[in-house]
């Protein structure tokens, strides 16, 4: 067994559920991120595009 198996087991062999909730938190933020990145991005693009059609 690693280090790591053993860090993330308790005395039932069970892996923590603080370890699956904090992994869960962090995977929706950094999902959320990126997404608000993304649209920032698009929003952008489509107001050059009207600014340029619109000229």
């Amino acid at each position: 067994m690693s280090a790591k198996q053993r860090f993330l087991q308790d005395d039932s062999g069970a892996v923590f559920a603080e370890w699956v909730v904090i992994t869960a938190v962090v995977v929706t933020l950094c999902m959320v991120a990126l997404t608000a990145w993304r649209g920032q991005a698009d929003i952008a693009r489509n107001t050059a595009i009207s600014t340029a059609a619109n000229a």
